[in-house]
């Protein structure tokens, strides 16, 4: 959640940017706001974005897909919420801040971004 958190509020960052360099008003908001709005009251933990996440009855069962390797269990990285999220939403919108003229910083984004590629084998 903590990192979410981190990652929502960089976009958040690139947002204002976008909005400073072009005049428009972009309608956003942080993770934890639109969890609560969407879920809150179905969460019998609604004081924090862990909680949210943790106690949301519509993720129950719900385990990152895995894969069989060597006699273990490892994460499938290829699954979509890399292989897709990643390239189709996060390096899109860090696409969108490098065309402006103050480009912002998003270290926790470019991490992100720079692990999925070396996991998926891609640029």
């Amino acid at each position: 959640a903590n990192l979410m958190s981190q990652l929502s509020d960089e976009a958040l960052h690139i947002t204002r940017c976008i909005e400073k360099e072009t005049g428009l008003t972009l309608k956003t908001q942080h993770i934890a706001e639109w969890y609560f709005s969407c879920y809150g009251a179905d969460c019998t933990d609604s004081s924090s974005l862990k909680g949210l996440i943790m106690t949301n009855p519509g993720y129950n069962g719900l385990v990152h897909p895995m894969k069989g390797e060597n006699g273990q269990w490892v994460p499938n990285f290829q699954y979509r919420y890399l292989s897709e999220d990643i390239p189709m939403g996060l390096a899109v919108m860090r696409g969108l801040s490098l065309i402006l003229k103050e480009v912002p910083k998003v270290p926790l984004m470019d991490d992100i971004i720079q692990w999925s590629q070396q996991l998926l084998g891609k640029q």
